[in-house]
């Protein structure tokens, strides 16, 4: 295998500045710096999966494993997993079957919404008269009266004095 760094170095970049700039990204399969040749990270994924995953798996109690040296300076508390601990309060075990399941809610807009309940009153006062619950809207328009209102499909003009 052939080493093009002359070939491809035309400026004479100091070598360590041309090969991590070009070398690194060069997919000249010819060149052995080229990083098709030197085997980037997938392919040594692909190639030692098996080793990384199941027969070389880095563990906690090896003291000389690099990759586990920071976990083995941290102090970890042992828990007594054979007894239930104490829990101050109220508890309840989730392992045991509840008395009551919770609700569901029903699927639509009632789920995500509180439903509204008419004359709940969240007050020990007495629920109020019906003339105070509905104010007068200020914007509405006088009441007509019975023979001022215009029938279905009437046709009217407007504007102007007349009938039609």
């Amino acid at each position: 295998m052939s080493d093009f760094i002359n070939l491809c170095n035309d400026q004479q970049l100091p070598e360590k500045d041309f090969y991590l700039t070009f070398c690194a990204r060069c997919s000249q399969s010819e060149c052995a710096r080229s990083i098709v040749n030197r085997h980037g990270r997938f392919e040594d994924r692909v190639t030692n999966w098996y080793e990384q995953l199941f027969t070389q798996v880095p563990r906690v109690d090896d003291p000389g494993d690099s990759r586990v040296q920071q976990a083995n300076t941290k102090k970890f508390i042992m828990l007594d997993v054979s007894r239930p601990y104490e829990v101050q309060g109220s508890w309840i075990d989730p392992l045991q079957p509840a008395s009551e399941p919770p609700p569901v809610p029903k699927p639509g807009l009632t789920a995500l919404n509180t439903p509204f309940q008419q004359g709940t009153m969240l007050s020990s006062s007495p629920p109020p008269q019906k003339s105070t619950l509905q104010k007068p809207d200020p914007w509405a328009g006088p009441v007509p009266k019975s023979g001022e209102v215009v029938p279905l499909g009437a046709k009217i003009r407007l504007g102007g004095g007349g009938k039609v």
